[in-house]
């Protein structure tokens, strides 16, 4: 559904302060691929990811997506209240499109949980405007009906925030926010999910509770998800594929039945294969 072709990214060309932060990168991401993507501090996981968003123009290269105009099997809530519709098909270069303009084939979460939300407005108005037709969308009139339909998919976080609607999310903690996030981005039916480290601001409990609830929106919706992420047990715990960056580049694309039994040792086995040199034990390879 997603496709790069030799893309290259470079930063401050032609000044000493130049950067091939991405080079010649090839990746075919599938619907319904979940891929977790590791790498140390400077290997381009980042710039990937702000590349597919459109944050980042490319020197070379293209990004296309895949689109079709069906809505196979849910209907997010939202999208029902609304009554919108995709109605776009085929394959669209987006290599020059603006990041707004992707923004609504593609959701994304960030590290920092205070991001994701808007904390001076309440929990209902946040999940109104995340269906991303912004202050406009404030316009639509809740009734008990529909209230109650937001309290059910809120159920789903498992926090007891279904009765705090009206409670302006300031109030939350950072891993009650970083949930509404998560949430909030699914039922904006987004194309691909981008997730830069979102759990590695959180402690240890809420981190699991993101990730758990990651990986479960992530199989009842069927979603496409690109994670990055430092913490190798989620990297090896997680979804379909594993990629691992090195120096702007791809060195490892694994799937399938080798990436369920992929272990840390055979990891840093494959890292020497390729780039003759030990993977370095820093904060890459957290367990």
């Amino acid at each position: 559904m997603l496709e790069l072709k030799n893309v290259d990214v470079i930063f401050a060309r032609g000044t000493p302060d130049e950067n091939h932060a991405l080079k010649n990168i090839n990746l075919k991401i599938n619907k319904g691929d979940f891929i977790t993507v590791i790498g140390s501090n400077g290997a381009g996981k980042s710039t990937l990811l702000n590349v597919i968003a459109g944050t980042y123009s490319v020197e070379n290269g293209s990004i296309s997506f895949a689109v079709s105009g069906k809505n196979k099997g849910k209907t997010p809530l939202l999208k029902r209240f609304f009554g919108a519709k995709n109605k776009e098909e085929g394959v669209v270069d987006v290599t020059r499109e603006s990041e707004f303009k992707r923004a609504r084939r593609i959701g994304r979460i960030f590290q920092n949980p205070l991001l994701g939300t808007a904390g001076n407005m309440s929990l209902e108005d946040n999940l109104i405007i995340c269906e991303k037709k912004g202050m406009r969308a404030l316009k639509f009139s809740l009734n008990t009906r529909k209230r109650a339909l937001l309290r059910e998919k809120i159920k789903q976080l498992g926090l007891g925030l279904e009765g705090r609607l009206r409670d302006n999310v300031g109030m939350f903690s950072g891993g009650q926010r970083q949930a509404l996030t998560l949430l909030m981005t699914v039922l904006s039916n987004p194309e691909i999910l981008l997730l830069d480290e979102h759990t590695a601001a959180l402690d240890p409990i809420n981190a699991e509770l993101v990730m758990n609830l990651t990986r479960e929106f992530a199989r009842s919706q069927n979603l496409t998800v690109l994670m990055i992420t430092h913490n190798m047990k989620h990297a090896l715990e997680t979804g379909n594929r594993l990629l691992m960056m090195d120096s702007g580049e791809i060195i490892l694309d694994i799937d399938g039945e080798e990436k369920q039994n992929l272990t840390l040792a055979d990891l840093q086995a494959r890292f020497q294969a390729a780039k003759h040199r030990e993977l370095e034990t820093d904060e890459m390879l957290l367990v």
